[in-house]
């Protein structure tokens, strides 16, 4: 008996910690930086991917993971981020600065499209 509740109590517990892992419903969606071809991807299941074309046409890309309470965890170039959502606008602040970006209303460029991941 003692087994049964031992393995259940790790069964919930683990359900706890994934569901924790989730960001906020207000933070999903894809969000760009000003007009410029820079956009982050949030996914309701945490993931996050970030990518930006410099003027001379070059791409940097990163994925990365949402990481409660509230910043995103890059696995390359950015490090972590914090972020805060104020008045639908999202601001990351890192290492490289605090940047604001707007929800976009339409697709990421194609350099950047998921595909070409």
């Amino acid at each position: 008996m003692r087994f049964i509740a031992a393995l259940f109590l790790v069964a919930v517990s683990s359900a706890l910690q994934a569901a924790d892992t989730k960001p906020p419903a207000s933070l999903v969606g894809l969000w760009q930086f000003r007009d410029n071809t820079v956009w982050i991807s949030i996914d309701p299941d945490g993931g996050a991917y970030q990518c930006r074309v410099a003027p001379g046409g070059t791409v940097f890309k990163s994925e990365g993971h949402f990481v409660p309470p509230q910043s995103i965890q890059w696995k390359t170039m950015w490090d972590t981020d914090e972020v805060t959502l104020k008045f639908d606008h999202l601001t990351l602040h890192g290492k490289w600065g605090d940047f604001t970006y707007h929800r976009s209303t339409g697709a990421m460029g194609s350099p950047c499209s998921r595909a070409s991941r």
